[in-house]
Formats: structure tokens, C-alpha cells, sequence
């Protein structure tokens, strides 16, 4: 049935955002309750809810329900899932765009949408009246299905018998109170208000800034020459720099309005969130602190804890994560990460039976969001062993007192030295506690006395006072740290990106000077050696045909001219000049071809090499600087070009030669006539060559050395092209960044002033914040960002103060009063 997909689709909207929200469990618990649901579809909903590896996906299910025939189940899930959104009020960003994503896929429009969205308030008001009719009078798309039952539900939510079952649900809360530290909560919320208030329009200018620079940097392009003979192809390495900022700037534009997104929805309620390796022991601290008992460990049939499980009431939240470290469960890790974020206190569970150091690398992460944390060590034992349940009821506090091989301390000391490896101080607290014992003591099977061992034994008491103290006395500072300072990290974040990649840029602007000086040098080198090879061929291969002269000249002197012609043009073709020489020239060009192309690839190695050791996540890689195939095409041509020769080599002024034989024999010996003709001959033929000789050289070489010119232009106008596009993305990431330095400034500056004011009765009459009294209080701030904190204020800070800040934010304070001497508090 198509119901059934309804269904599913509604189980993907609970937990859209990876985080399952109890109120909206427990609404849609309630109605899947009122639902016949088959055996297979709550096995196929419980893998949708608990993250299962092989549920359907939320793309598989809009598919299902695709077409016009389907549509009344598509205006069913989409009614359905708005109501569930209006009911809880929890269905946070994702929850609406998939029900947007599914309405486009669809093809409904957003008018209906709207009306869909219209029909659910009027079910609400329809389940909050008295009448028994309620079928007949709702007009809605739910009306004609099974899940018109939600009706009912809403009518438990709505009705008085259900606000008290909310109440009552609430007041189990062990972390619920009264008088002072319910005005703290109250303040808390006033506090994150005004932060973020201030805070989001700076973060707004910030994504600005950022849009700014992409389209700063995409419009060089443009003033980028394109030649069709570009053998370097300068306008596309530019492009691959354009595109690799862009990648990274898109990435942080993304970061910067996701953290927006998760201050937003963080900044009514105080978060605690529970994290931890897998079983140490967070969903029972859970179901201790909701006084759910054992059945929040999982809800129904629900494994919920794959996803970051949250409870609310009187603006207080927790957070229940996955668990860290269980096999294959990277992503389990990445859900747990994504709300980092949104806490204001990380209570991280370890248990004492498998204390490794590999679990708590995941402080880093959280250190690095500087967030404050506690780490609860949950002492492991068996409890349902009635010997060991008698022995802990006759002696609760010996498991914490002992002092012989079990004792707590060893776990405890190397608890702190693998937390603070990772979490780089030591200013947290480890509270040991026995949670299956609190557990136990709502069990009504216990006597009162019982009971109240296995509380008051369990220690969790301690860890509850401890919190609610850390809300009243600290609180408001928590909730500084993570609406405004969190809001900060990704400013920071941006201001570092900036840096990198100018000392990327820069450095290879520099390297790219550098060159271009050396460049000039390298490349005269190489005509010269190159210009220098050709006349040594050339030599070479003509000195083959002078070799030949004298022979032919004693051998030939007798025959007349004709008979001399073929037979020299036969010695010629033997020799194979032409061909010998076009080789050997072809030869050359090749190699001073790859001479060239090795000197432009070292440039490549090395400027890519310094953008990858300079700057983490950008491959400063330019594969277009050097097109080699492109390039030995360009010189293809030139022996061909070169090698010309017009009819048989050294016939040039042979005509004088024989008129002169002719002469001669009327006054000399015959044998001296015929040495005269034999040397005439030869000189004649050696003239000859020569000339020929010294023309190929010369148009062989004048032809290389213009080829060579239009190449060192070209490169010369490349590197020109490139320093200048550098320089001026170089130019726009500075002065971006001086923009976002400012911006970090600001925010940094209403943190600090928080601080000054965190602990004065008159700072409890919230003044919103303003740049005016900002000002007046914070003259300077400088950060290392959480590390190091230097405030320089007029306002006299003495050093217990100073020393108790530096302890609750967990970070190296330096507040320097102006006219007195600097102090310094770890």
C-alpha cells in the first residue's frame, strides 16, 4: 500500500536534520500507535529511524510515490509532515526542504502547497474543539486516509490531559529547578539572544565579503588575452586558480551559514550534550537525567541512538550522541561532530573497564570549537548479580574509596593524561559515577531505602549539582562562548583560509619573479648552445661532400661539362646531403624541444610543490602551464622549412671554370694542364659548396633564431600574464582579508567585554550589545584562537577573577589593565 510509504516518508522528515527530537518522537509515536502497521513496515521504519545501513532512502521513497496517479498520497505526506513540523515545532531546516525537494520532484505546485500547509491548522483547530464530528467538517487530504488519525493525536497534544502528560513528562527531569537556577536559565536565553543578535549581521557582512571575493577573482578572467597559438594557455591556469579559490570559498560560505543556521536554533536553550565511545554508557545517562528509565534507552522498537537524539524543556537541552569508535561507524562520528557547534557543555563518558587512548583523539575536534567539557568516568559493574547488588547496597561508597589494584585513582590519572594530549590543558573536571545504579533506583521493585542507596551511591548527584552550578555561576559565559564566541570560529576560520592561500600565491609570485630574471639567462644559454649545434651539423654533413671533391676532380677532369654534371649529381645523391642533414637538424629541434620543455616543467614542480607545503586543502597545481604536444608541433615544421636546395650543390660559376681549361691547353705540358684542370675543378666545386654550405647555416639559423625569439615572447608574455593575475588575486584576498580581520575584531571585542562584565550583579540588568560600550570597555583584543587571549581594558580586573575566567573558558587569559602591569592567568 502506498500508505506505507507515507509512512516512511514521514520517518525521514523526523530525523531530516540527523537529529531526532523526543517531543517529535513521541508525537509520532503516538500516532504510528493508532496505525495498523504491518510486521515489514515498522521493520522498514525502524532501519529509517535508526540510521540503518540498509534502509530505503528518502530518494527511493519520493520515486515510489511519483506521478499523477499518486497524487493524493503525495498531498497526504506532505500534509502530514507540515502538521508534524507545526505540533512539535522541531522539524528544523532540513525537515522543510525535504518536503519542498519532494514537492517539486512531484510537480505540485507551491500554491497547493500552501494550502496544504493551511488545511493543518485547520485540523489543529478542529482537534482542539469539542465536537465528536470532526470527520465530517475536515476538508483536508488527510480526511479520506488512515492517517487522518493524527487528528486524534494532535487532540491528545492539545488537550489538557495531555499538557499535564507534557508537565508531568518534564517534571521528571532531574536536571528541572526552580528559584535561582531557573532565572539563570532565563538569562542564559536573554544573553544568546542579544549575542546573536549582534553577532549575525557581522557574520551577514562576512558571506558578503566572501561572495565578493569570487566575483573579484572571477572578473580577471576576462582581461586575460586568449591567443589561438597560446601554446601555455595562460587564460586556463588562471582559470584552475580562479576555480580552486572559488571550490574553497564556496566551502566556507557553506560553513559560515551552517554554523548561522546552528546558533539560531541553539540560542534558546542551554545544551549539554553526552558523547563518548560506543557503550560507555550516554543513552543511560540520558534516561537517568529525562527520568525516562530503561525504556528511553530505546524508544518502541526505535534504535535511535545512530543520530544525535535531543530532548528539550524549559529551555534546557541534551543531546544524546552516536557512539564514537564502533566499527564502521565513521559516519556515527560525523553525526556526533556535527553538533559541537551547538553545545554549551560537552559531558564526555568514558567507563573504567577499557579506558584507551585512541578515544579521546575526539577531544581535539571539540578543543578546537573551544568548548568546555566534563568527563564522567561511569564505573561499570553488574548489578543485576544479586551478590553484587547486595554488596553495593551494604557499602555504596567502596567502589569509590578503595584504594588496593581496582582502585579509581589509576583510571583517573590516565584519564587526565590521554584527555589533555588531545585536549591540550587540564582545566576540566572527572566525575566518577555508577549510572546503571541510578538507573536502578526508579526501579519500583526497590524498597524507599533502597532506592535511595542506589541513588545516593550511583554519584550522580554530584554530577547534576555540578551542572546546575556551572548554569548559575557560569552559564551566561557558556552561552557567550557558543552563540558569539562560537560565531567567531568561523570568521577566524576564513581570516586563516585567506592567509594560507596569500603565502601560497605569494610564494609563488615570488618563485615566478625569480625565474623570470633566471629565464631570461637560462633561455640565451639554450639558443646559444642550440644556434652553436647547427652550425657544427651543418658542417659536419657538407664536410662529407667536400670530402668527396678532390677524388671526383682526378678522377673526372678529362669528361665534359654534361658527363661532369651527371657524375658530380651522382656523388651527390651517394652522399645523401639533404636527407642526412634534415635529419640531423630534426634531431636537434626535438631535443632543444625537450630541453625547453624540462626547463618549464621544473618550474611547474616547484611552484606546485610550494602551494601544496604552504597551504593545507589547496592544490596549487598548474597542469596547463606546459602543453608538450602542443608545443612540438609548433616546431614540427621548421627542418623542413630550413633544408632547401635549388638544383645539384657547387654548379655556381662552373662555366668560367671550363673556358679556362680551354685556354690553358694552348701554352702547358700535358701533365701540368692536367694538374691545372684537376685544381681549377676542385676549387670550383669547393667554392661552390661552400657558398651552399654557408647558406643553409645562415637561413638555418636565422630560421631557429626567430622561432626561438617568438618563444622567449611567448614565455616572457605568459610569466608576465601570470605575475600580473597573481598579484592582483593576491590584491583582492588582502584586502578581503583586512575586511574579515575587522570583523573578527568586532566579534572578539564583544567577547571580551562579556567577560569583563561575566561576574557583576549589575551586568544580570541585560544592556544589548552596541559597538559604543564595546568600545569604552575593550580597548584591545589579540587571540590566537583558543589558546590565547589578550583584553586591554580601563577596568580594573584583579587575579582571582582573572584566574577563575581562565579556568571556566579553558583558555590562557591575559587581561591588561590600562595604566597597570599586564597579568598573565592559565
Amino acid at each position: 500500500m502506498q500508505s506505507e510509504y507515507v509512512n516512511y516518508f514521514l520517518s525521514h522528515l523526523i530525523v531530516a536534520d540527523e537529529k531526532i527530537d523526543e517531543q517529535q518522537l513521541l508525537f509520532f509515536r503516538d500516532l504510528l500507535d493508532l496505525l495498523d502497521l504491518s510486521e515489514s513496515e515498522e521493520k522498514e521504519m525502524d532501519k529509517i529511524l535508526s540510521n540503518d545501513d540498509d534502509k530505503k532512502s528518502f530518494d527511493e521513497i519520493v520515486e515510489k510515490l511519483k506521478g499523477e496517479n499518486q497524487r493524493k498520497w503525495q498531498e497526504v505526506a506532505l500534509e502530514a509532515g507540515a502538521a508534524i513540523a507545526v505540533c512539535t515545532g522541531y522539524l528544523y531546516d532540513e525537515g522543510p526542504l525535504l518536503l519542498d525537494k519532494a514537492r517539486e520532484l512531484w510537480g505540485i505546485s507551491q500554491e497547493r502547497y500552501e494550502e496544504l500547509k493551511s488545511n493543518v491548522y485547520e485540523l489543529i483547530s478542529l482537534a482542539t474543539q469539542k465536537s465528536s464530528n470532526k470527520r465530517k467538517m475536515y476538508s483536508g487530504t488527510l480526511a479520506d486516509t488512515n492517517l487522518f488519525k493524527i487528528t486524534d493525536v494532535i487532540q491528545k497534544w492539545y488537550s489538557e490531559s495531555g499538557s499535564h502528560r507534557m508537565e508531568q513528562l518534564n517534571d521528571q527531569t532531574m536536571l528541572n529547578g526552580r528559584g535561582e537556577y531557573k532565572n539563570a536559565i532565563e538569562y542564559c536565553k536573554a544573553i544568546a539572544k542579544e549575542d546573536f543578535a549582534y553577532a549575525s549581521p557581522i557574520l551577514d557582512e562576512h558571506l558578503q565579503t566572501l561572495l565578493e571575493v569570487s566575483r573579484l577573482i572571477h572578473a580577471i578572467l576576462p582581461n586575460i588575452g586568449e591567443k589561438e597559438t597560446d601554446e601555455f594557455n595562460v587564460k586556463q591556469t588562471i582559470t584552475d586558480l580562479e576555480q580552486q579559490i572559488s571550490k574553497i570559498i564556496d566551502v566556507q560560505l557553506k560553513e559560515v551559514s551552517r554554523s548561522l543556521k546552528k546558533k539560531k536554533q541553539a540560542m534558546n536553550y542551554f545544551t549539554i550534550s553526552f558523547m563518548g565511545k560506543t557503550k560507555a554508557g550516554k543513552s543511560t545517562l540520558h534516561a537517568v537525567i529525562t527520568g525516562r528509565g530503561k525504556d528511553a534507552i530505546g524508544v518502541g522498537k526505535q534504535r535511535t541512538t545512530r543520530y544525535n537524539r535531543i530532548y528539550t524543556w524549559r529551555n534546557i537541552r541534551i543531546i544524546d550522541t552516536p557512539g564514537i569508535g564502533a566499527p564502521g561507524g565513521k559516519s556515527d562520528e560525523e553525526i556526533a561532530k556535527s553538533i559541537i557547534d551547538e553545545s554549551d557543555v560537552i559531558c564526555y563518558l568514558v567507563k573504567n573497564d577499557s579506558v584507551q587512548p585512541a578515544e579521546f583523539k575526539f577531544l581535539k575536534g571539540i578543543k578546537e570549537k573551544n568548548k568546555p567539557i566534563v568527563i564522567l568516568l561511569n564505573v561499570k559493574e553488574n548489578l543485576d548479580h544479586p551478590a553484587k547488588l547486595k554488596r553495593f547496597l551494604a557499602e555504596p561508597e567502596f567502589i569509590y574509596e578503595r584504594k588496593d589494584a581496582k582502585s579509581l585513582d589509576g583510571h583517573i590519572n590516565r584519564i587526565r593524561r590521554y584527555a589533555e594530549e588531545h585536549y591540550q590543558n587540564s582545566t576540566f573536571d572527572i566525575i566518577p559515577v555508577q549510572l546503571y545504579a541510578a538507573l536502578l533506583s526508579k526501579k519500583e521493585s526497590f524498597s524507599k531505602e533502597e532506592q535511595r542507596k542506589l541513588y545516593d551511591g550511583s554519584h550522580i548527584e554530584k554530577f547534576l549539582n555540578a551542572l546546575q552550578l556551572s548554569v548559575i555561576e557560569d552559564g551566561h559565559i557558556r552561552r557567550s562562548q557558543t552563540i558569539l564566541d562560537g560565531l567567531i570560529y568561523p570568521v577566524h576560520e576564513t581570516n586563516c583560509i585567506f592567509q594560507q592561500n596569500m603565502e601560497a600565491l605569494q610564494s609563488m609570485l615570488n618563485k615566478l619573479k625569480r625565474f623570470k630574471t633566471a629565464n631570461h639567462k637560462k633561455l640565451k644559454e639554450i639558443g646559444e648552445s642550440y644556434q652553436k649545434r647547427i652550425g657544427q651539423t651543418v658542417d659536419q654533413e657538407f664536410a662529407k661532400l667536400e670530402d668527396k671533391i678532390s677524388p671526383f676532380a682526378t678522377n673526372n677532369y678529362h669528361r665534359k661539362q654534361a658527363e661532369l654534371e651527371r657524375e658530380w649529381s651522382k656523388v651527390v645523391q651517394s652522399v645523401g646531403l639533404e636527407k642526412s642533414l634534415e635529419s640531423k637538424l630534426d634531431g636537434i629541434f626535438s631535443s632543444y624541444a625537450s630541453d625547453i620543455e624540462q626547463h618549464l616543467k621544473e618550474l611547474v614542480e616547484d611552484l606546485s610543490y610550494t602551494g601544496q607545503r604552504l597551504n593545507r586543502g589547496f592544490d596549487v597545481n598548474l597542469p596547463n602551464l606546459f602543453d608538450a604536444k602542443r608545443f612540438f608541433a609548433y616546431f614540427a615544421g621548421i627542418g623542413g622549412i630550413l633544408v632547401l636546395f635549388s638544383g645539384p650543390i657547387g654548379w655556381i660559376g662552373w662555366g668560367i671554370v671550363a673556358v679556362g681549361t680551354v685556354l690553358g691547353f694552348f701554352f702547358k705540358s700535358k701533365k701540368k694542364k692536367i694538374q691545372e684542370v684537376i685544381d681549377k675543378l676542385t676549387k670550383g666545386l669547393t667554392g661552390s659548396v661552400t657558398r651552399q654550405k654557408l647558406e643553409v647555416k645562415s637561413s638555418t639559423i636565422k630560421q631557429f633564431q626567430k622561432k626561438h625569439g617568438e618563444l622567449f615572447s611567448t614565455i616572457d608574455a605568459y610569466q608576465n600574464t601570470l605575475i600580473s593575475s597573481l598579484e592582483k588575486i593576491i590584491y583582492v584576498l588582502s584586502g578581503a582579508q583586512a575586511m574579515v580581520q575587522h570583523q573578527e575584531m568586532k566579534l572578539n571585542k564583544a567577547y571580551a567585554y562579556r567577560l569583563l562584565f561575566a561576574q557583576e550583579p549589575r551586568h544580570r540588568d541585560l544592556v544589548p550589545l552596541n559597538d559604543k560600550e564595546i568600545n569604552k570597555w575593550v580597548t584591545d583584543v589579540e587571540r590566537t584562537f583558543g589558546k590565547r587571549f589578550f583584553i586591554q581594558t580601563p577596568k580594573i580586573i584583579d587575579r582571582e577573577f582573572q584566574e577563575a575566567l581562565a579556568q571556566k573558558i579553558q583558555e590562557h587569559v591575559i587581561i591588561e589593565s590600562i595604566s597597570r602591569e599586564r597579568v598573565e592567568v592559565h
